[in-house]
């Protein structure tokens, strides 16, 4: 079943959609409509034109079929086959459409290969989002946190402002008026030498990541997977992994700062789901599953 989408007022302003027909900017957004959550949808071009233009009859699917050539010359969407059936992927669909609780997969996810290169190109400017990213926002907050963190730091390592400014009379005393029993003065003789603060650096942890090319968690401590399934006990930890591993690959331009903050969420919204519906996800995993499953996460390194 199609779903609501956003259409922003900057898509009529787009240059790049500018350099297509109106039919072919109108069965653009047409698309979006009929893609599902993960911006893949049927490509059979049969299929498309009954779904966006049903009523128009004097409408030719060869017309339609360059309409939608058009849109693949300018790169706003990517062909792709599986199984034998034609499908599109509707570059920086996710970008667009805010999807707070993205329904389950009815197309096959886009091949790796064509996300790689989705990723590489910089972002258009198609109805671009005014809204930050809140993970970029909460990076640049711990950035100045640890700056200001620093800094303060470093002024509790100082002498008192009286002490600093005894030092610096008797400096200027020592290069100024040699004494006469020591011979010519050094220019540090008299000084008070402070030692310097010891500064212990805790070893860095390495955080939870994503491996895009295997499409799966890196580094996902074992006992961090049993902390989470005693904190959500309605929901199966593991199957929300696995959900969250093809979240991520079919959302490859989504990428998270903050990995581990992004399952806690997730988890978070699956245990209010399964409060209120019953549990989610079927039983419970078995324990070699998820053995299995952290072995593949490279937990060790």
């Amino acid at each position: 079943m199609a779903r609501s989408r956003i259409l922003k007022p900057e898509f009529w302003s787009d240059e790049k959609l500018a350099q297509v027909a109106r039919e072919a900017r109108l069965s653009f957004a047409g698309l979006w409509t009929c893609s599902d959550d993960y911006g893949v949808t049927k490509g059979h071009p049969a299929w498309l034109k009954s779904q966006i233009f049903p009523y128009d009859t004097d409408l030719t699917l060869t017309q339609f079929q360059q309409w939608l050539a058009d849109l693949e010359r300018i790169g706003v969407i990517e062909p792709f086959t599986a199984d034998g059936e034609a499908f599109f992927y509707i570059r920086n669909f996710s970008e667009h459409q805010k999807v707070d609780r993205p329904s389950k997969m009815r197309n096959p996810p886009c091949p790796r290969h064509i996300l790689a290169r989705v990723s590489r190109v910089s972002r258009e400017p198609i109805a671009t989002d005014s809204r930050e990213c809140s993970d970029e926002t909460e990076t640049e907050t711990e950035t100045e946190t640890e700056i200001l963190t620093t800094t303060a730091a470093a002024d509790d390592d100082r002498p008192p402002l009286e002490e600093r400014e005894q030092e610096q009379q008797d400096l200027q005393k020592v290069r100024t008026e040699p004494s006469a029993d020591s011979g010519p003065s050094a220019p540090d003789a008299g000084r008070r030498q402070h030692k310097p603060a010891a500064r212990v650096s805790s070893p860095a942890r390495k955080g939870i990541a994503f491996d895009y090319a295997a499409g799966r968690f890196d580094q996902v401590p074992p006992e961090l997977v049993e902390q989470w399934q005693q904190a959500y006990p309605a929901v199966d930890v593991l199957s929300e992994l696995r959900r969250m591993e093809a979240w991520a690959s079919a959302n490859p331009v989504n990428r998270k700062s903050n990995w581990q903050r992004f399952i806690v969420n997730w988890l978070t919204r699956a245990q209010d789901r399964a409060g209120r519906g019953g549990p989610r996800g079927g039983p419970a995993t078995a324990e070699g599953d998820l053995e299995r499953w952290l072995k593949k996460s490279s937990t060790t390194s």
